[in-house]
């Protein structure tokens, strides 16, 4: 075959080469007696079919038989799609297989790793499904499950064919409780991919979840028609990067209460203080990173009783003092950091951006969430907080939590007797996203769609349909291509 003809058949191979073993390994794998079997084999067909209409759209327009016209971008060649694509599914597969293998584990019942490692599983299952669902019953997403495997360290895997907050914890959880206590925060992420614009919401209304959901953009803008652009804009932009993060820990705080930001306070500690100013251009700097969880419970103190509100201001003051201590005083006005991409900007300009976004999303974004009642949230309420108090907090919250996440299916739902808590969605089908994003409409032959996407500055197009909106090979993170700024 010559290299200027068809190059996407060599690549089809091997995407299907990929979906053979996964077959062969699933039906090893995954069999009726694994736990929560519905849900990886529902995830391994929609991962499939997804597949499968990424690569028939690349191979399509680069089959040089059908369009031997269509012109060859100077700086991307058709291997390039191919090879994102085929790596994005790869990873998932990986992922997929080892959370089957995971679940798979039979070890004799008196064998006390097998039993500690299926009770952490059930534990992070049910805690990330609590942290998941008030989205739901406020309508700010559309129905969703959550799932939960062991990996390296904490982090959430954003799938843009299936309703699943893939929430990855740390091998070491097994018998740490305090090492599930970042679940809160990758469900955030979650939620940030799929928030239902809320832009008709701004009044605090019920949102229908009729809505498009929101195209992936910085949160920073999110409320431009409502003058509440933060005041230094170019400096706003530098610090674009960090919105995903954010939002995430904006989300965490809300639901997960107070104690919250006493656990992220704790994951910081691990870091060397030549990290502490630290720009990777996607996670705030580790010294102001607690602050965005004390500006949360602050804010949220504004919309509530005064009893409720004096007790989030009294645990955000601990919080900042707590913070103070671990970086071993107040941090002085004249501090300068240099962000990624841009010009030394003042510490306490970057806390002003920070506060402005935190503001914006407690008061519009996540207003639903707001606390009601008595209650900072619906997990870790309950004083004292602090960190030498996490995991005595953590231990209490689990002994409360009985709801497991609902199980996936796509088709026909399965017999009655076995589908209670299905979590089924006729808005999801194998290899859809359910979600109408604009990349997805002109992948499959929107022309306004595709309009939208050149206005919105990609070039060319179809960069937008590679990126498939969230769907990294690392994650979270951009592993592919992203939207312009």
């Amino acid at each position: 075959m010559p290299d200027n003809q068809e190059p996407h058949a060599e690549w089809i191979k091997r995407k299907e080469s990929i979906f053979k073993f996964q077959e062969v390994l699933a039906r090893a794998t995954i069999t009726e007696n694994t736990d929560r079997a519905g849900t990886l084999c529902a995830l391994l067909a929609s991962l499939q079919g997804f597949g499968n209409r990424q690569f028939a759209f690349f191979a399509e327009k680069f089959d040089n038989a059908k369009f031997p016209a269509t012109p060859r971008h100077p700086l991307y060649a058709p291997e390039y799609f191919f090879d994102v694509t085929l790596n994005q599914i790869g990873y998932d597969t990986d992922v997929l297989l080892r959370a089957g293998q995971q679940r798979s584990i039979r070890l004799p019942p008196q064998n006390e790793i097998s039993s500690n490692f299926d009770a952490t599983l059930a534990n992070a299952d049910r805690l990330a499904w609590a942290a998941l669902s008030p989205a739901i019953r406020t309508k700010l997403i559309q129905p969703a499950t959550a799932f939960v495997y062991y990996q390296k360290s904490h982090s959430v895997r954003l799938l843009p064919y299936a309703p699943v907050a893939w929430v990855g914890i740390p091998y070491s959880a097994t018998g740490t409780e305090r090492d599930l206590a970042a679940i809160a925060h990758e469900v955030g992420h979650f939620v940030a991919s799929r928030l239902v614009d809320t832009a008709a919401a701004a009044g605090v209304k019920a949102n229908t979840g009729s809505h498009r959901p929101a195209q992936r953009r910085s949160v920073v803008h999110d409320r431009r028609s409502l003058g509440a652009e933060p005041p230094v804009g170019i400096a706003s932009l530098w610090l674009s990067g960090w919105d995903g993060e954010v939002f995430a820990d904006v989300y965490a705080c809300m639901v997960s209460g107070p104690m919250s930001g006493f656990t992220m306070l704790d994951s910081l500690r691990r870091l060397p203080a030549t990290r502490w100013m630290e720009d990777d251009r996607e996670h705030p700097l580790p010294i102001l990173r607690p602050r965005i969880y004390a500006m949360t419970l602050r804010a949220m103190a504004r919309y509530v009783d005064p009893a409720l509100g004096c007790l989030l201001e009294t645990t955000a003051r601990l919080l900042d003092d707590a913070t103070d201590a671990w970086l071993g005083g107040v941090l002085p006005e004249w501090l300068v950091f240099t962000p990624r991409g841009g010009s030394p900007m003042r510490i306490t300009l970057a806390l002003q951006l920070m506060e402005d976004a935190v503001n914006r999303l407690v008061r519009y974004d996540l207003a639903l969430l707001r606390p009601q009642g008595n209650q900072p949230g619906q997990l870790w309420t309950q004083p004292p907080y602090g960190r030498e108090h996490i995991s005595r907090s953590i231990e209490d919250l689990l002994t409360t939590l009985t709801d497991a996440p609902p199980e996936l299916y796509f088709g026909a739902p399965p017999p009655p007797s076995a589908n209670s808590g299905t979590a089924q969605s006729e808005l999801w089908t194998e290899g859809a996203t359910g979600l109408d994003m604009d990349w997805e409409l002109a992948r499959d032959g929107d022309a306004g769609a595709v309009h939208v996407l050149e206005q919105a500055g990609w070039n060319p197009w179809w960069l937008a349909v590679l990126s498939a909106g969230f769907w990294t090979t690392e994650g979270p993170g951009a592993g592919n291509p992203q939207p312009p700024s």
